[in-house]
């Protein structure tokens, strides 16, 4: 049975995305990898609560006004679910607590990027439109 994750594209008034980077240990899938705000969604709980929790947790802020994108699998077992939502802060305003740091790419800037993991490339790829 697939697990399920709710994740955020975090969009700034340059039209940046936030994206965080992956801890470095090899028992995580993509570690070292730049990545989605998110997590996985806990049996009983619904796909936008464990948006909010899993922001919250991981930056320290509440999602406002998600809208729905579109989801994909990321090829580890798990279908994502991807929200996006505006965000008016600066990095250091920001708290991260998973992970090694946060930053904010163009949509270019993570097409570009070397350890952006290609099952989230493809999805922006596709998705283009839907995230702009």
């Amino acid at each position: 049975m697939k697990g399920k994750v709710a994740s955020i594209l975090f969009i700034n008034k340059k039209g940046q995305m936030l994206l965080y980077l992956r801890d470095d240990k090899k028992s995580i899938p993509y570690p070292n990898t730049w990545a989605l705000i998110g997590g996985h969604v806990e049996k009983g709980e619904e796909i936008l609560d464990a948006l909010r929790r899993e922001v919250h947790e991981e930056i320290g802020i509440d999602v406002k006004n998600p809208v729905f994108i579109k989801e994909f699998d990321d090829k580890v077992g798990n279908d994502v679910f991807v929200y996006k939502d505006k965000i008016n802060l600066s990095l250091s305003d920001l708290e991260l607590t998973e992970g090694q740091r946060l930053k904010y790419f163009s949509f270019e800037e993570i097409l570009n990027q070397e350890n952006v993991p290609k099952p989230l490339k493809d999805f922006l790829k596709k998705n283009k439109n839907l995230i702009e």
